[in-house]
């Protein structure tokens, strides 16, 4: 009897360890807040054991008075896992696009790339190490006086005379103040030894645009520096139509890459560079197909298809599998794993490639998502941002335009 009960007790224990991993699990994966249609049925499609049930209503504290649900997400339909808010909106609807676009822009202060030393009569000296510069700071000012290019540094330091200077600057998004004693070199110049970067330029694929508002979403991630990683500071920016002329195929732990130019007037101008993409606003409307937005949790895996332009004949729908989801909240850009499964592309691409971020992904005839990154060891695999994070973000330049 003793046995029995032990044994019993033993597997108790073992049911109630798998259960509350199982519950810990779907707790975290499971984000706090949704959004959804009013006229749609609420449900979280990647996870057939999971069930989600409205258990309240309320109206927004804000000046749109939309409704918030509360939703009950329980596994199997018995066990609850966590409470969520979903947001209910109307119909989101986007011009989609496809197209290649170039970007041009000034950095707000200079970005420090690297470090170096300056030669002296007393040998090698590195002031901006010595004052605690590191690669990846923004620089706003030195000596009191902004900078925005390389001249403008030389000119500050220059006219230091060697007397210590303040630098201004930003560093992991905190403004900091140190001191640099800039070094007398031996062709009689004042150097603090920093390479800087003040402008970049480059081809992505446009996202989406907002119907009738001129508002446009692009790339999916960031612009950053590649030496620091760091996410480059907009001054002002433009915006241009570009041409694909040509692919450099994608291989294993050897990105491919778009072959292109930019061409023609600038086609707007750009507001804002951020861990979601590029954003800002058109001169005119683009002439992308109007279609619904697809939240996170409608996505499901397997087919869905992306639009991108990879040669003269302009935008076009090619096939892919969506093989992960990740619907918590610990990443903005890398909601998905995909992979490209269409031979024409695979032909012509060898699967993702630099350029072809912001290509739209599409399920069920509605946008969910834009391819951000390639992985480098199997280019046919790749990442992709959730739409509606992009529309959010994209939302929030409208709103700076129209307070303006």
């Amino acid at each position: 009897m003793k046995k029995i009960i032990k044994t019993l007790s033993g597997s108790a224990c073992v049911f109630s360890l798998i259960y509350y991993l199982f519950i810990g699990y779907f707790y975290f994966t499971i984000p706090e807040n949704f959004i959804s249609y009013e006229n749609e049925e609420f449900s979280i499609n990647q996870i057939s054991v999971l069930s989600a049930t409205y258990t309240q209503k309320s109206i927004r504290a804000d000046n749109d008075l939309s409704e918030t649900k509360k939703v009950s997400v329980k596994l199997l339909g018995v066990f609850p896992i966590k409470e969520a808010t979903v947001n209910l909106t109307d119909s989101k609807t986007v011009n989609v696009g496809g197209t290649p676009f170039g970007i041009k822009f000034l950095t707000k202060g200079v970005l420090v790339t690297s470090l170096s030393s300056v030669t002296t009569e007393k040998g090698l000296i590195s002031p901006a190490e010595n004052a605690g510069i590191i690669a990846g700071d923004l620089i706003l000012s030195i000596g009191g006086k902004a900078v925005s290019n390389n001249d403008d540094v030389v000119s500050a330091v220059n006219s230091s005379a060697g007397n210590p200077l303040e630098i201004e600057l930003i560093r992991e998004d905190k403004n900091m103040s140190l001191s640099v004693s800039p070094a007398l070199t031996l062709d009689g110049s004042y150097k603090i030894g920093i390479w800087v970067k003040d402008s970049a330029a480059g081809i992505g694929t446009l996202t989406f645009a907002l119907p009738n508002q001129k508002i446009f979403a692009g790339l999916g991630h960031p612009i950053c520096d590649s030496g620091s990683g760091e996410i480059m500071s907009i001054l002002s920016g433009e915006i241009t139509s570009a041409e694909i002329f040509g692919v450099n195929k994608g291989k294993v732990g050897t990105p491919g890459e778009l072959k292109g130019k930019l061409s023609g007037a600038d086609i707007g101008s750009l507001k804002l560079n951020c861990e979601c993409g590029v954003y800002g606003e058109l001169f005119s409307e683009i002439k992308g197909e109007e279609i619904e937005l697809g939240f996170k949790q409608t996505i499901t895996l397997g087919e869905a298809q992306i639009i991108t332009t990879v040669d003269s004949e302009g935008p076009k729908l090619y096939n892919i599998c969506i093989e992960k989801i990740n619907l918590s909240d610990d990443s903005m850009t890398k909601n998905m794993v995909i992979r490209i499964t269409d031979p024409n592309l695979l032909d012509k691409t060898g699967g993702i490639v630099q350029g072809m971020s912001g290509s739209p992904i599409i399920q069920n005839g509605r946008l969910i998502g834009a391819v951000t990154h390639v992985f480098v060891n199997d280019p046919t695999r790749g990442y992709g941002i959730f739409a509606e994070n992009m529309l959010s973000t994209a939302q929030s330049v409208r709103e700076l335009k129209e307070a303006s």
